[in-house]
């Protein structure tokens, strides 16, 4: 856990990175030695929210081209679901340097909330566009909506 005066940018987080490159590659390659001289191998991880892990990572925003964090998979081809794209990572987007480079691409993990909250936000959006495009909003579920929150005391 790091706490940082400044933005939330690359050239910010890149000054408080560098603090601490040196002792992340120490930590991998030479684990924790315990009181009995027992050397515990350690195997790194970042988990943050998507826009943080795109600029430690020192990829492209999220909604360029190439948007994945894990393949090459392009912006226009992702609602392809007949495609398979292997997790490896994303070699056409990479801009500028990782700022913890002893931590291995796999080991990033986006946090889960925000994951779901994006997912359930276009899942809503398509919901409403297809009830929108048959008609059923105005028929069926806008009078029920409206009763519903009109009973809400």
């Amino acid at each position: 856990i790091c706490l940082y005066i400044g933005h939330e940018n690359y050239k910010d987080l890149a000054k408080v990175g560098q603090l601490f490159q040196d002792q992340l590659f120490d930590l991998k390659n030479s684990g924790i030695i315990d009181q009995d001289g027992v050397n515990w191998p350690v195997e790194l991880f970042f988990c943050g929210d998507w826009k943080f892990m795109y600029i430690i990572m020192g990829t492209n925003a999220q909604n360029s081209k190439y948007f994945c964090l894990y393949c090459n998979c392009e912006a226009s081809l992702r609602w392809d679901m007949d495609k398979i794209w292997n997790n490896t990572e994303n070699t056409r987007c990479e801009r500028k340097s990782p700022l913890f480079p002893a931590i291995n691409q796999k080991n990033y993990i986006p946090d889960e909330l925000h994951l779901f909250l994006r997912i359930s936000d276009v899942l809503m959006e398509c919901l409403f566009a297809d009830l929108i495009k048959k008609k059923e909003f105005q028929k069926q579920i806008k009078p029920a909506v409206e009763l519903a929150f009109k009973n809400i005391k």
